[in-house]
C-alpha cells in the first residue's frame, strides 16, 4: 500500500495549505473555516487513527454530513495511509455494519457536520466483531494497490458494493469536469449534493481540496436552502438534482435567480424536457445537464442547457471515449454504453468484475447517439416483461412527463395479488387536483403500445427522495396502490 505521501490529493491540499492557508474553504451562514484550520484538524486526528494500531493499509470508513470535518477525516485518513469507504451521515447503524463486514473495514471514523468544528470525531474499531477480521483479510486480497477511496454502491442483487478509485482517476475526473465546465478560480460551490456520493466528491469535494474552490454548505433539511445561501453568500455553481429544479418550477411565486449563480447543473436522475423548458421560461436560464457514474465519475455534460430540453444528456467529457456495444433486442443505432477514460476506476469491491477494468466501464444503460451528443433510452437491468414484450419504463415515463401538471414519475412493474403477469404502474407526483389516473392512461393511449400504457396509476404529492436527492425507487414501488385498471 502507498504511503500518504504519494497520493496527490493530499499532496495538493499540503500545498494549498501553505500558500493559502488563511484562505475560507467551508462557509456557511454562521462559520468560515480556512485551509489552514480544515488542516489542522486532519493532522490532531494523526494521533487516535495511530492509537486504534489498525492494519496498515486496511480500508477505513469515513460517515458524515457536508463540511468541514468531513474533509479534514478524509484527509487525515489518506495520511494515515488507508483507503477510504465514503459513507453518507443518514446512512443507519444497521447499513454500516453490514456495509463494513461485507467490505471489510477496520474502522469507520465518524465526522461531525457543520459548524465551527473542533470535536466531535469519533473512531469506532470493528475488527474482531462478527468475523469482521476474516472478511477484512479477503476484501484485502483483493483491494488494489492504488486504492484511494472507495464509493459505496449496490449490486444487482443489493448487496452493498464497493468501487475502488485511485487519488489520479479523482484528479483526472475533476480535470475533465473542470475543461468541460470551466469551472475555476473565482468560483464558489453551493454543496448542495451530499460530499458522500460520487457526485458530490467530483464536482465538490476534489475541486475544494486542491484547487481551493470554496464550498458553501447550506443547512439540511430546508428545501431552497442552497438557492437562498447562493443568493446571501455569493454562489457562482450550484449542483443539483433535477427533483430540486421540478420543486422550483413547481412553486407558485419561486424565489428570484441568485444575481452571482452562472451555473445550475443538474445529474443523478433524468431531467424531463417539460421541466427544462418551464425553467427557461420563468428565468430566462438554463439547468446544464451532467451525467456520470461511480464507477468512471463524469460521462457526459451540456454546457449550451440546451440539452435538458431535448432530451439528451450532453456530449462526452473530455478525454471520454464512448462506444455502443450491440445488445440483443435493441434497435438500430442503439447499444450498451461502453466508456473508457483516465477516470474509470480500479475495480468493483469485495469481487472483481469484467465490466470494470483495465479503464473501461460497461453501463448498463442503453443509449443512442444524436449528433456529438447521447441519449439515454433506459436501463437494461430494470426493463419490464409483459407478455414476452419488453417495455422500457423510462420511454413510459418521458411520454407522462410530458403532462404539464407532472412534476415527477417513476413507471415500475407490480405485481398482482396471488402472481401472474406483471403489470406496469406509473406513480406520478403532482397536485392531487390536477389529475386522476384515468387522465394519465388517456395520455398514453395512442402514443405508446397497448402493452406499455400503465394498467395501474397513483397520483401523490411528491415522490420520496433519498438523503441524496435522488429519487427512491425502492421506495416508491413499496408504495401501496389505489390503482385505476384497465
Amino acid at each position: 500500500m502507498r504511503s500518504f505521501a504519494s497520493d496527490p490529493i493530499v499532496a495538493a491540499f499540503d500545498r494549498l495549505a501553505r500558500r493559502q492557508g488563511d484562505q475560507p474553504l467551508v462557509l456557511s451562514c454562521s462559520a468560515a473555516i480556512t485551509v489552514a484550520e480544515i488542516d489542522a484538524l486532519a493532522r490532531a486526528l494523526a494521533r487516535p487513527l495511530a492509537g486504534a494500531r489498525l492494519p496498515a493499509g486496511a480500508p477505513v470508513g469515513l460517515r458524515g454530513g457536508n463540511g468541514a470535518g468531513f474533509l479534514a477525516g478524509l484527509l487525515a485518513c489518506r495520511r494515515a495511509g488507508h483507503p477510504v469507504a465514503l459513507f453518507d451521515a443518514s446512512v443507519t447503524e444497521r447499513e454500516r455494519r453490514v456495509t463494513a463486514r461485507h467490505l471489510g473495514l477496520a474502522a469507520i471514523l465518524h465526522a461531525p457536520t457543520g459548524g465551527r468544528v473542533t470535536t466531535g470525531f469519533r473512531l469506532a474499531r470493528l475488527s474482531g466483531r462478527g468475523g469482521t477480521s476474516a472478511r477484512h483479510a479477503g476484501t484485502r486480497a483483493f483491494l488494489p494497490a492504488a486504492t484511494a477511496v472507495i464509493k459505496l454502491t449496490s449490486g444487482s442483487s443489493g448487496r452493498p458494493r464497493g468501487v475502488a478509485c485511485s487519488a489520479e482517476a479523482l484528479l483526472a475526473d475533476d480535470e475533465a469536469i473542470r475543461a468541460g465546465m470551466g469551472i475555476g478560480e473565482g468560483d464558489r460551490l453551493v454543496a448542495a449534493v451530499p460530499f458522500a456520493h460520487s457526485y458530490g466528491l467530483s464536482s465538490l469535494v476534489v475541486p475544494a481540496l486542491t484547487r481551493g474552490l470554496p464550498l458553501l454548505v447550506p443547512e439540511a433539511g430546508v428545501p431552497l436552502a442552497p438557492w437562498l445561501l447562493a443568493q446571501r453568500l455569493g454562489g457562482t455553481v450550484l449542483p443539483t438534482v433535477p427533483a430540486f429544479a421540478a420543486g422550483l418550477v413547481a412553486l407558485s411565486e419561486g424565489p428570484a435567480w441568485p444575481a452571482t449563480l452562472r451555473l445550475l447543473i443538474t445529474a443523478g436522475a433524468p431531467l424531463w424536457p417539460e421541466t427544462a423548458a418551464r425553467l427557461r421560461r420563468r428565468y430566462g436560464r438554463r439547468a446544464h445537464v451532467f451525467y456520470g457514474a461511480s464507477e468512471v465519475g463524469g460521462i457526459a455534460y451540456d454546457p449550451s442547457g440546451e440539452a435538458g430540453e431535448r432530451g439528451t444528456v450532453g456530449a462526452p467529457l473530455p478525454g471520454v471515449r464512448l462506444r455502443l456495444e450491440p445488445t440483443a433486442g435493441a434497435g438500430r443505432g442503439t447499444g450498451r454504453l461502453v466508456v473508457r477514460s483516465a477516470s474509470v476506476a480500479l475495480s468493483y469491491l469485495p469481487e472483481p468484475d469484467a465490466a470494470l477494468r483495465d479503464g473501461r466501464f460497461v453501463t448498463s444503460d442503453l443509449a443512442r447517439r444524436r449528433g456529438d451528443e447521447v441519449e439515454l433510452l433506459g436501463r437494461l437491468d430494470a426493463l419490464i416483461n409483459v407478455r414476452g414484450r419488453k417495455i422500457d419504463p423510462r420511454e413510459v415515463e418521458r411520454h407522462i412527463a410530458r403532462l404539464r401538471p407532472v412534476r415527477d414519475v417513476v413507471v415500475h412493474a407490480v405485481t398482482a395479488p396471488g402472481g401472474g403477469e406483471p403489470r406496469v404502474r406509473a406513480v406520478v407526483a403532482c397536485a392531487a387536483e390536477a389529475l386522476d389516473g384515468e387522465a394519465v392512461r388517456r395520455w398514453c393511449r395512442g402514443r405508446l403500445g397497448d402493452h406499455k400504457v400503465p394498467r395501474e396509476v397513483l397520483i401523490v404529492p411528491a415522490l420520496p427522495l433519498t438523503a441524496r436527492g435522488k429519487i427512491d425507487r425502492e421506495a416508491v414501488t413499496r408504495l401501496p396502490s389505489r390503482r385505476v385498471d384497465g
